[in-house]
């Protein structure tokens, strides 16, 4: 997603305050769980329609 949006780490990293080794984690699919926070931050920054967003385990 990060290319598509022709994002970097870094920018994503300081626009919704997380750090870089937490969005490492997420992009290497290693994390085990995921605050909603977070999850609703970059859904904000990236404009994702709330009504497409689904969660599955």
């Amino acid at each position: 997603m990060l290319a598509k949006r022709k994002m970097r780490v870094t920018e994503l990293t300081e626009r919704i305050a997380i750090t870089m080794a937490k969005v490492s984690i997420l992009k290497n699919g290693k994390e085990k769980a995921v605050r909603f926070s977070t999850l609703e931050d970059i859904c904000k920054l990236w404009t994702v329609n709330s009504k497409t967003r689904t969660f599955t385990d």
